[in-house]
C-alpha cells in the first residue's frame, strides 16, 4: 500500500496518530505495525492484521518525542503484499502542530509588517505564535495567543533583520508542540517587494510582446520594472520606472531569446528591495503558449468545471481548445477554434473518468504551439440541504456525533445555535484539507440537521466541523465502503 499520513519525516505528531493508507485493489485486509525498531525486529508497540479500512487510530498512547517507524501490507484470500516503510515524531500531546504557510522559509525582502499566516491544525480552536531575531527563541520575542484564525499582522520589525518564527495550536484541554521553526529576512525598506506572477520563472515559448505582471503591494503608490539578457543586470537592461498597475506590457523582443526581470515597489518616501529575479525563454511568434491555470493537472473536480488559462501575449487573440478522454487527444470531447475568452465551461461530465485538455492561441496571422496537457478526474457531487428540526431556542451552541456512524455512504449530522448568524460545516480528511462543505449560510436559532454523502471519496475517517458566531467544535467519523 501507499501510505498517506503521518507523513513521511513528520514531526509533532499525535501521540495517538490516525494512520492512513491508499487502497489497494483487490485487498480484503491490512495488517499494520509501528515500532521505534526501524528493522521492526524488536519494540513493536502495534502489530494488527485483519483490518478491513484504510485507516487505524492508535489506541494506546505512544511516547512523546520519539521517533516511530510504520509499515501497512495488504491481503486478499491467497497472497500477502509486501511490507511498505515510512516514519515519523510523536509531539506532547494529541494535537499535532500547524504547518507554516507565509513567509516561505528563507524569503528575503519582507516587508517589516508582515502577516504571517499557517494552515489549520485538526481539532484546534486557537493558535499561538513566537517571533525573534534569536534562532533559539530565547530572547527578543514577540508572543501571541488564543488567535482564532490562521494568520497574524505583525507590524514595526527592522529592517535588514533575520527573524524566526513557529506557531502551535490548542483546544480546551491540550497545546501541540511548536511546529518546525522558519526565518525571514527584511528588506532595507518598510515595504515588501513584489511578489512575481507571469511569466513563470523558466517558462518557456513566451511571446515576444509579454505582459509582466506582480502582486500588488500594501501601500505602494508605484512599481519599478527591469528586463535584461544578463541575470546581473549590470548591462544590456531595460528599466520602467513609475508604473502604477501590477502590470505593463513589452514590445518586441528578441526571438528565441532567454530574459530575466524583477520589480521593485515604491511609495512617496521609500523603495523596496528588488524582487527575486525570474526568467523565461521567448518563442518565435509574437503569440505566446497560453498557461493552463485550473482545473491544476490531476485535481479530482465536479461533473461541472471551468477551464482557465492566461495569456501572457496581452493581445486580442483567440483560442484554440480541445478536451478528450485520451491523453493523445484521439478522443475528442470539445475542438473549439476560435474561442475569445480565457475560460471555458463543461458540465454533464461523466463522474470517475478522467479528461485530458490544452489550449493555444491564435491571430489571422500566427498559431502558437499547444500548451502543457493537463487531466483532470471527475467525482461523484453531493448536494446538501439543511433541515431545521425543533423550533425553540437552545440553551447553547452543540455539534451532535453524526450517526450512523460508521456509515456507507450518507450520514446526517445534527448541531444546535442559540442565536442566528452565519454558520459553517465542513468536512475534512486526515491531513487537513477540505473535503466538501455541508453548510455555509446565515441561519436563525434553532436546531438542524444536514446530511453528507460520501460516495465521491474513499474509505477512512474524516472530521466535520462547525464555526458559528465563534464557537467552534470538531468531531470524527468513518466511512466504509
Amino acid at each position: 500500500p501507499r501510505l498517506i499520513a503521518p507523513e513521511n519525516g513528520a514531526s509533532g505528531v499525535s501521540t495517538h496518530p490516525l494512520l492512513s493508507w491508499d487502497i489497494v485493489k483487490g485487498a480484503k485486509t491490512y495488517s499494520v505495525q509501528v515500532a521505534m525498531d526501524k528493522e521492526f525486529k524488536k519494540d513493536i508497540v502495534v502489530d494488527t492484521s485483519n483490518v478491513r479500512v484504510t485507516s487505524l487510530e492508535v489506541k494506546k498512547a505512544l511516547k512523546s518525542k520519539e521517533t516511530y517507524y510504520w509499515r501497512v501490507s495488504a491481503a486478499d484470500s491467497n497472497k500477502t503484499s509486501e511490507w511498505s516503510k515510512r516514519w515519523f515524531e510523536t509531539g506532547s500531546g494529541k494535537l499535532s502542530a500547524p504547518a507554516l504557510s507565509f513567509p516561505s522559509n528563507e524569503a528575503k525582502g519582507v516587508s517589516v509588517n508582515p502577516t504571517l499566516s499557517w494552515k489549520t491544525s485538526v481539532g484546534a480552536v486557537s493558535y499561538g505564535v513566537q517571533l525573534s531575531t534569536d534562532e533559539n527563541f530565547r530572547k527578543d520575542i514577540i508572543e501571541r495567543d488564543s488567535i482564532r484564525v490562521t494568520s497574524l499582522e505583525v507590524k514595526g520589525l527592522e529592517r535588514n533583520k533575520k527573524y524566526y518564527w513557529r506557531v502551535n495550536a490548542s483546544d480546551s484541554t491540550s497545546t501541540s508542540d511548536w511546529s518546525n521553526e522558519r526565518s525571514f529576512t527584511t528588506g532595507s525598506s518598510r515595504l515588501a517587494a513584489p511578489g512575481l506572477v507571469a511569466p513563470s520563472n523558466s517558462a518557456v515559448g513566451v511571446s515576444i510582446s509579454p505582459t509582466f505582471t506582480w502582486t500588488d503591494v500594501k501601500e505602494a503608490l508605484q512599481y519599478n520594472l527591469q528586463y535584461s539578457t544578463e541575470k546581473d543586470f549590470k548591462k544590456d537592461f531595460v528599466e520602467v520606472n513609475g508604473l502604477k498597475g501590477t502590470s505593463y506590457r513589452v514590445s518586441l523582443l528578441s526571438t528565441k531569446e532567454k530574459y530575466y526581470w524583477r520589480v521593485q515597489s515604491k511609495d512617496s518616501t521609500a523603495v523596496s528591495d528588488w524582487s527575486d529575479v525570474w526568467s523565461f525563454n521567448t518563442g518565435a511568434s509574437i503569440l505566446a503558449t497560453p498557461e493552463l491555470v485550473s482545473p491544476k493537472d490531476g485535481d479530482e473536480v465536479s461533473t461541472s468545471v471551468t477551464l482557465k488559462w492566461n495569456s501572457s501575449s496581452g493581445g486580442k487573440e483567440l483560442f484554440a481548445v480541445q478536451v478528450s478522454t485520451k491523453d493523445d487527444f484521439s478522443n475528442l470531447l470539445i475542438n473549439e477554434e476560435k474561442f475569445e475568452k480565457t475560460d471555458f465551461a463543461l458540465s454533464n461530465l461523466t463522474p470517475k473518468k478522467k479528461y485530458y485538455w490544452r489550449v493555444r492561441a491564435l491571430s489571422d496571422k500566427e498559431t502558437s504551439e499547444w500548451s502543457s496537457e493537463w487531466k483532470f478526474e471527475t467525482k461523484v457531487t453531493t448536494t446538501t440541504s439543511v433541515e431545521q428540526r425543533e423550533s425553540g431556542v437552545p440553551s447553547a451552541f452543540k455539534l451532535s456525533q453524526n450517526f450512523p456512524n460508521p456509515f456507507n455512504p450518507s450520514t446526517t449530522i445534527e448541531f444546535s445555535i442559540p442565536k442566528s448568524g452565519s454558520v459553517k460545516i465542513a468536512i475534512y480528511n486526515i491531513l487537513g484539507s477540505l473535503v466538501a462543505t455541508l453548510v455555509d449560510q446565515h441561519l436563525s436559532a434553532g436546531t438542524y440537521r444536514t446530511q453528507w454523502n460520501a460516495s465521491g471519496v474513499a474509505s477512512g475517517v474524516y472530521f466535520y466541523q462547525i464555526q458559528a458566531n465563534g464557537f467552534i467544535e470538531t468531531k470524527r467519523l468513518m466511512f466504509i465502503k
